[in-house]
């Protein structure tokens, strides 16, 4: 399943493939927006690069106003930033 479905209910923005294009983390924000929208970072993957991603999961240990995920090259850290006390910092998470 590609990802444009996914624009009928909800803004996705700062997307960023793995490097081998099997994973690709995204931020989602539900719409209509309102004062308490808060975007949220997800991940769909796939086995193979000419097959569709799957449906988008949400990465349950990010969370607050996390948005902007990046990848690093060996796909084992995912770096996205955080508004915290109305500043936003740098945060980090490893897989499993």
């Amino acid at each position: 399943m590609g990802l444009s479905f996914l624009n009928k209910w909800c803004q996705i923005n700062g997307a960023c493939i793995s490097a081998n294009e099997l994973e690709i983390y995204f931020t989602r924000i539900l719409i209509p927006l309102t004062l308490t929208s808060s975007p949220e970072i997800l991940v769909s993957i796939r086995q193979k690069k000419d097959e569709p991603f799957s449906i988008p999961s949400k990465i349950q240990s990010i969370t607050g106003f996390s948005e902007a995920p990046t990848i690093t090259p060996d796909q084992k850290t995912l770096y996205y930033h955080k508004k915290v006390n109305n500043k936003f910092l740098l945060y980090m998470v490893r897989k499993k």
